[in-house]
């Protein structure tokens, strides 16, 4: 709402400045109504009915994830993913992709990966999104594919809400850190603008004891106690995923969490996501401000 009233005080400034005569009149006033419709916002985030989790140690190139409940048109799916690596170097990766039963397009946020010189001795993780376009209702499935096969997978969903007719977007940039032998380190966003957020931590750690975390102040873990993992494989080759959200309203935060297992190779992601209206709805507003402004400086130049 600051972010909206700025924007129309910008813009009725600049109407008010046309002449004083002026914006006593009729076609001012409209302008002035114009500029506070036409003022970009951005909506609020909020939490869905639906999250889950699931894990598997098979060598193939997909896992399903299936949940209880219905997650409803225009709402924003958020799926973390963690794998064995395949990159044996630090870096963005591309091993990730996500896709439902219901055909739903999913961005690819961010995937990162800690190649520990070998694959498979490392962790890539990933975020990905998609804003429903029809109700999801089991046993519709959210599968993970990998462009290479791995064996350890885990993968989890949550749901969140957002205003009506608007759309999600990175903020900023993805973070990416990686720990060896060692607990998920601190990772920070700032420098953004000033408004709400939802803030996303997501980890992948190769070990078969990470059951749970201690989230960040003010943060909420997800499903399972902020992991899943597998746990058959033993410590140095079953893989977790783990996460952490807030809804925060600022330009920038902190996630430090603790996990329970802290003598892990770990890759993790930070990245917040902002909604914002669709751009072109407000072009043809603006066209009429445009035109209305115009008027005004021929009424005012009249007066003058």
């Amino acid at each position: 709402m600051i972010h909206r009233i700025k924007e129309f005080l910008r813009c009725s400034s600049a109407v008010a400045a046309i002449s004083p005569v002026a914006v006593l009149g009729r076609l001012a006033r409209a302008a002035l109504i114009l500029c506070f419709f036409a003022a970009p916002g951005w909506g609020v985030w909020g939490l869905g009915d639906v999250l889950n989790s699931t894990s598997e140690e098979i060598s193939d190139t997909s896992l399903d994830l299936s949940w209880s409940g219905t997650i409803n048109t225009g709402n924003i799916i958020v799926v973390k993913a963690a794998t064995d690596n395949v990159q044996t170097t630090d870096g963005e990766t591309t091993l990730h992709s996500i896709s439902d039963s219901d055909g739903n397009t999913y961005t690819r946020i961010c995937e990162f990966t800690n190649g520990e010189a070998g694959a498979g001795a490392g962790a890539t993780v990933s975020v990905h999104f998609a804003k429903a376009s029809a109700d999801l209702v089991p046993p519709e499935v959210i599968t993970l594919t990998t462009s290479s096969a791995v064996t350890d997978k885990a993968l989890a969903v949550r749901e969140y809400t957002i205003t009506s007719g608007n759309v999600p977007s990175l903020a900023g940039t993805c973070q990416t850190l990686a720990n060896d032998g060692a607990d998920a380190g601190s990772q920070a966003l700032s420098g953004l603008t000033s408004q709400e957020y939802l803030f996303l931590r997501a980890i992948a750690t190769e070990s078969n004891g990470a059951v749970s975390m201690t989230a960040t102040l003010n943060y909420t873990v997800m499903d399972s106690g902020g992991c899943q993992n597998t746990t058959g494989g033993g410590e140095a080759s079953d893989m977790g995923v783990c996460g952490e959200h807030r809804i925060f309203t600022g330009t920038g935060d902190t996630s430090d969490p603790t996990l329970v297992d802290t003598t892990n190779d770990n890759a993790s992601v930070f990245v917040a996501l902002k909604e914002t209206a669709p751009p072109s709805s407000d072009a043809p507003v603006q066209i009429i401000i445009s035109e209305t402004v115009s008027k005004l400086h021929t009424l005012a130049s009249k007066e003058n």
